[in-house]
């Protein structure tokens, strides 16, 4: 069922600073699902045709980890999302493939990107909201929203473990 299921932007996480330039990142996969097998896809898929439920996307985690490591390089004055986006080991493999060449430029930064022109890489420009890649370019406005997505999980855990604080607090706090 969809309830076991995990949604891409749900499973990673990263620092504050980060948060709207991952979700712009993540914008044409944040709602792909992740499934651990072939046959638990194919499984979600049948589930959603039969129910007219609508399409949806889906990583399968056997498939990623059979494919060989991907190859990484090292560009100093920028940040690679590798180093940004935060998720359990087990997803690891997943956001290499996805992220492993991609590159977050700084705010304010002078970087030229012409020297790189031709070679794999995606470059995300932090101010920008600008994507830049080999084969071409996405962005637009930014959101008062962007960035929501990101780590909505662990927002909620976070949220969840004050709540039962301050409900200790106040059961104390009652008793005295």
């Amino acid at each position: 069922s969809f309830q076991d299921k995990m949604v891409f932007s749900d499973l990673i996480d990263c620092a504050d600073e980060y948060k709207s330039t991952v979700e712009i990142l993540i914008s044409h996969i944040a709602n792909y699902f992740v499934v651990d097998s072939f046959d638990e896809g194919q499984n979600a898929i049948a589930s959603l045709s039969k129910s007219q439920a609508g399409k949806s996307g889906f990583f399968v985690m056997e498939w990623i980890k059979s494919l060989p490591k991907p190859g990484f390089e090292i560009i100093p004055e920028l940040v690679s999302a590798l180093e940004v986006i935060k998720v359990e080991d087990k997803y690891k493999p997943l956001i290499s493939h996805l992220f492993s060449n991609t590159y977050i430029v700084p705010e304010n930064s002078n970087f030229d990107i012409l020297p790189y022109k031709g070679k794999e890489l995606r470059f995300i420009y932090q101010d920008l909201g600008k994507i830049i890649d080999s084969k071409s370019m996405y962005g637009g406005a930014k959101s008062l929203f962007d960035g929501a997505q990101v780590g909505r999980n662990k927002n909620v855990a976070n949220l969840k473990t004050e709540i039962e604080g301050l409900e200790k607090n106040l059961q104390k706090n009652d008793k005295e």
